[in-house]
């Protein structure tokens, strides 16, 4: 039996497994149902079912007795349904006795259950979310815990992560969090500044520093005195200023352009970037004493595939602050969960937006099924219905691979699995307009 569900790749690309060779340690958790929260390591097999002092006592009347078994295997968790009323499943389609991966979910009554691989970590906080950073993963509580910590000083902190993980919205409930909380919080984004004005854009200019120049300016080093100042993308930092930037970390004072003395300037940084700065560091693309410098605390926050337990409670989070409830069935949060959320956290939060909105999702990633078909669907024959829902799909479908791919019809057919020439023509059939 293939294991279904999505494994953690190492940075080889490779299965990641836990320890040197090791097999891998599994949990369940509960995900939707009357025990979401409730997580229940897999140590050996492990029988599921509303009969009290089970290995998994679910509070869910829909669900068997005795509804099924979990054992863990080195391929992944094997589900076996031990005869159950109401039937397990598995994105839709009803199982008997299949192998999961990490990450996949099963359903059993109104309770969702997600297969979740642990990992060795520190002790674990007890938080549930950090200032507005919300998880309760053991990914996230780890971080949380690491934050409480690093709060209460003034270090330097890198924090590392894929795009949509939430690396601002960390930052600035650690800067809420910290003695310096009452000052300011400056955000620059090194990658986002023209190189003629960077050097301005950071340490400031004096009044005739050079043409244009026709008031003093301070620079976001100095505007984020006494409080923290955030530079994100700090890896696209030209060159040239990085020398500068290490200088104003280590002295704790700056120079603007065209000033002869230099101004002192105490703030806390923290730097964002992709997980790929080490690299640039070892290709010569980065100064490795300013990296050194920014590294001081290093922090890495976990993709959303590694936390695919916190879905429900992100889905609810948006969904309030979207003003507009939604029905959140175990099958929406099992294909919620059954997505590999490239664009993380900030994908997920679009697509939740749609949906409240009553659009269908654009992520080329999510099944068809969390939209649905619309109500004004069964009021069509068949044949004519499925050719409406189909055209939309295919218009939705590759609407977001061109976005994501910056229109490269190659990438997208990479992406779609098809023959170039035949999305282009799919494309051209839409009428959606790319290169030729």
């Amino acid at each position: 039996m293939a294991p279904i569900g999505t494994e953690p790749l190492a940075a080889d690309g490779t299965p990641h497994r836990s320890g040197r060779g090791a097999p891998p340690t599994y949990a369940v958790a509960v995900v939707a149902g009357p025990d979401a929260g409730t997580s229940v390591p897999l140590n050996t097999t492990l029988l599921v079912g509303s009969e009290p002092n089970l290995g998994l006592t679910l509070n869910d009347p829909t669900v068997s007795r005795y509804h099924l078994e979990l054992a863990p295997t080195t391929t992944g968790v094997r589900v076996k349904d031990v005869g159950s009323k109401n039937g397990t499943f598995v994105l839709g389609a009803q199982v008997h006795d299949v192998v999961l991966g990490p990450g996949a979910t099963v359903a059993l009554g109104r309770t969702l259950l997600c297969v979740v691989e642990e990992v060795e970590r520190g002790p674990l906080s007890e938080r549930h979310s950090f200032g507005d950073v919300t998880g309760s993963a053991p990914a996230m509580r780890a971080l949380y815990a690491a934050l409480e910590r690093v709060a209460a000083t003034h270090a330097t902190v890198l924090l590392e992560g894929e795009t949509g993980t939430g690396k601002a919205l960390v930052a600035r409930a650690l800067h809420a969090a910290s003695p310096l909380a009452s000052g300011p919080f400056v955000e620059l984004d090194c990658g986002a500044i023209a190189p003629g004005v960077a050097e301005s854009e950071l340490f400031g200019h004096v009044r005739g520093a050079f043409t244009g120049a026709v008031t003093d300016r301070p620079g976001a080093f100095a505007r984020a005195h006494a409080g923290t100042l955030l530079l994100h993308h700090v890896s696209e930092l030209p060159e040239e200023l990085q020398p500068r930037l290490l200088r104003a970390i280590e002295t704790r004072r700056v120079q603007p352009v065209g000033a002869d003395q230099t101004v002192a300037c105490e703030a806390r940084i923290i730097a964002t970037s992709s997980p790929a700065l080490l690299s640039r560091v070892q290709a010569g693309q980065f100064r490795e004493d300013l990296y050194y410098r920014l590294a001081v605390v290093q922090l890495a926050l976990p993709p959303l595939r590694q936390r695919l337990t916190d879905i429900p409670l992100l889905v609810r989070k948006f969904v309030q602050e979207l003003g507009s409830p939604v029905d959140l069935s175990t099958t929406l949060i099992g294909q919620l969960c059954s997505s590999e959320w490239p664009g993380n956290v900030r994908e997920l939060r679009n697509v939740v937006e749609r949906a409240v909105a009553g659009l269908p999702p654009t992520s080329p990633d999510l099944p068809r099924g969390v939209a649905g078909a619309p109500p004004a669907m069964t009021g069509l024959p068949f044949k004519e219905a499925k050719e409406k829902l189909v055209g939309e799909f295919a218009r939705e479908y590759f609407t977001a691979l061109l976005e994501r791919s910056g229109g490269n019809v190659s990438e997208v057919a990479r992406a779609s699995g098809l023959a170039r020439s035949h999305v282009y023509s799919l494309l051209i059939k839409m009428g959606m307009k790319v290169a030729p």
